[in-house]
Order: C-alpha cells, then sequence, then structure tokens
C-alpha cells in the first residue's frame, strides 16, 4: 500500500506540472481545468497517507525469559523466578476454572500428558489430572519446549486464561513444568 500511495503521490506532482503547463495554452486551457483538481488531490491523499504511515512496529516492552525488572529491584533469574511461581501456584480446580469467566491466576496442575502437538516452544497438549471430586482435563499452550512422552506425569505451573480452547475446555498457558520422577 506505501509503494502504491508513493508512486500516486510522484505521478501526481507531475500531473500538477502538467496542469499549470496546460493552463498556459489557449488550446490545451480546458485540459488544464481538469487535470490541475484532480492532479492536487490525488497529491493530497498520497502525501497525507505517506506522512502518517510508519513502518516501524510499536514500541512494545519486551520481558526476557532470563532477567526482568521488578519494582526496582535487581535483576532476578529465571530459576528465583520459577521458585516464586511454585509457592504461589494454586492447585487447579477443574470446576473453578472451567466456567465462563474463569479467575486470573496461576496454578499447578500435577497429571498425565497426552495429544501433544508440537515438540518446540509453542506447542500443545493436554494434561489430565485426579483431582479431589473427580478428573480435570486442561489444554494447554506451552512457553516451553515439549520434550516429554505421551502419558508421562508432569507437574505444570501456568496461568489459566480467559478464553476457552478449541474443544471448549478451560485453557493454560503453561510456564514450565517439573517431572515427578
Amino acid at each position: 500500500m506505501i509503494l502504491f500511495m508513493g508512486f500516486l503521490s510522484i505521478f501526481s506532482v507531475i500531473g500538477i506540472a502538467i496542469g499549470l503547463f496546460f493552463l498556459f495554452f489557449k488550446r490545451t486551457r480546458k485540459k488544464g481545468t481538469w487535470v490541475l483538481p484532480i492532479s492536487l488531490l490525488l497529491s493530497i491523499c498520497g502525501f497525507t497517507y505517506m506522512s502518517g504511515s510508519d513502518d516501524s512496529p510499536p514500541d512494545k516492552d519486551f520481558i526476557t525469559s532470563s532477567t526482568s525488572k521488578q519494582d526496582g529491584k535487581d535483576d532476578i533469574s529465571t530459576e528465583e523466578k520459577q521458585q516464586q511461581i511454585r509457592k504461589e501456584a494454586e492447585d487447579a480446580d477443574f470446576v473453578e476454572i472451567n466456567v465462563d469467566n474463569p479467575p486470573d491466576k496461576i496454578v499447578r496442575i500435577k497429571g498425565e500428558v497426552s495429544a501433544i502437538e508440537n515438540a518446540e516452544a509453542g506447542g500443545k497438549f493436554i494434561i489430565s489430572s485426579k483431582e479431589k471430586n473427580g478428573y480435570g482435563v486442561y489444554n494447554v499452550f506451552a512457553l516451553f519446549p515439549t520434550n516429554f512422552e505421551e502419558n508421562q506425569t508432569i507437574i505444570l505451573y501456568g496461568s489459566v486464561q480467559k478464553e476457552k480452547a478449541e474443544n471448549g475446555g478451560p485453557l493454560i498457558t503453561g510456564l514450565f513444568y517439573d517431572n515427578t520422577n
């Protein structure tokens, strides 16, 4: 789109010059009265669009996986963050999480892994856990490489998402996991 608007601006400036040239001669004056206003409108549109567009992505504050700033404190390591999450995480309750507006919290799920879609970071899998009132089945979007096997038991730490998974179940963003060996 930017390329098109750039060419439009260039050709409209040429059109303005030609329109002015046509206005000076009696034989082409009628053409000049049409070419000049159209060229002016096109150049205004093109230059307005070009002055407002910006190819650079918006500035965003990214938190790296290794360190981050927290209320002016010194950098903390990934291991320290994971320890903090382990302390703050609550045991998942399927009945509490599988609602239209689930609570925004960090949960801990101990269960068996199945339906692993992708072994890289950004992969998906399902974790089934035995809970006090039955079984919970959670859909997980992993922010870590899912290098475990089907039916392996893990302890997953993740955040509950507001939206539901494709199959209608609760969606958890998996932050990290521990093996239960």
